[in-house]
């Protein structure tokens, strides 16, 4: 008898100690995930590191943090809830975060002095690409996805805009294209064999939902901080892309003075005289163009632009420019050919 009470005094403290353990381990809090839908079986590996049976809360939340940053996922905690956002779901989605993408990678452009080709990337970005175009300020574009089905390519450029002030008091402006880079890379390559790319139908955008009971609230109180959540991340990457354009500007400035051996000749107040051969000869075709007087003096600022172009049927380039900032310059068209 003695020892029966003695087995079911082990086995009891036995539960108690199971028991204690299952109270030890602190369920996480409701998580969602704004995902494209092919990353499903991707966030399952976030959600399964909230079981670990064998970490503390803090522990699980700390790994679901250190999985979003290696994965390209934002994170963050609003009204209870842990948000996750994928970059692919941010670039393929927001006009900003594709315009930003966009800039970074033609800011490669201009430090490698090699063209960004388009039909090398991946879907996701070549569809941002796509989004730079025709959305927001550039929705004048629409229609020319057409050219970026194909080989096509994209660099990093410039226009010059010219201000002064004309006898009457007003300010002028008048602008032009100053290119950095050489076509010769371009017009060597043969054509590429570019696989089909369906950027009319990308992958849609799914949200998933870690803690079951947390499910009811979800697409209430859960989707307004995911909401908010989103809306944080869009003003940090205007934030983001305006500080980006400014020292993309800077760079290209410092670019064009060491081509033109003239240091400080951007921003500053120039004499005609000063003013570079081959820009006087673009100003003065405009100036005649639209009926305006040349000026003794004038200041020149950058606007960025990009030169893309893709390869007709015949292998000649078409190439098409447009700016980069947020009012939309003149388009140019022109095919390019050995």
């Amino acid at each position: 008898m003695r020892r029966l009470i003695i087995a079911l005094v082990a086995l009891s403290l036995a539960a108690q100690g199971r028991t204690q353990e299952r109270q030890r381990f602190e369920p996480a809090p409701p998580v969602l995930a704004l995902v494209e839908s092919d990353q499903q079986a991707l966030v399952q590996e976030a959600f399964a590191k909230l079981d670990d049976p064998e970490a503390s809360l803090e522990q699980r939340l700390e790994s679901l943090r250190e999985w979003c940053a290696q994965k390209r996922f934002f994170y963050a905690q609003i009204d209870g809830y842990h948000l996750l956002i994928s970059a692919q779901v941010l670039i393929a989605e927001s006009p900003t975060w594709a315009r930003l993408e966009v800039l970074r990678l033609l800011r490669e452009t201009l430090e490698t002095g090699q063209p960004l080709e388009v039909h090398r990337l991946p879907p996701t970005t070549r569809r941002a690409v796509i989004a730079t175009i025709e959305r927001g300020d550039l929705a004048v574009f629409s229609g020319f996805a057409e050219m970026f089905r194909g080989e096509a390519y994209m660099v990093l450029g410039a226009r010059l805009v010219a201000e002064w002030t004309a006898p009457d008091g007003s300010v002028k402006t008048s602008q032009f294209g100053a290119p950095l880079h050489s076509l010769e890379a371009l017009l060597s390559k043969p054509p590429a064999r570019v696989p089909p790319l369906r950027i009319d139908t990308p992958p849609y955008a799914k949200t998933l939902v870690y803690n079951a009971p947390a499910a009811p609230t979800a697409f209430t109180r859960g989707m307004k901080a995911m909401s908010r959540f989103w809306e944080s991340l869009t003003r940090m990457a205007a934030g983001e892309y305006r500080s980006l354009y400014d020292s993309v500007v800077e760079m290209m400035a410092r670019k064009i003075e060491e081509r033109l051996g003239a240091k400080g000749l951007i921003g500053a107040t120039v004499s005609w005289e000063h003013l570079a051969l081959q820009y006087q000869e673009r100003l003065l075709v405009n100036f005649k163009r639209d009926g305006a007087e040349r000026p003794a003096a004038l200041q020149l600022r950058v606007r960025l632009a990009v030169y893309a172009y893709h390869r007709l049927e015949n292998g000649a380039l078409h190439q098409i420019t447009w700016g980069l900032d947020e009012q939309v310059v003149p388009i140019t068209f022109g095919v390019i050919s050995r």
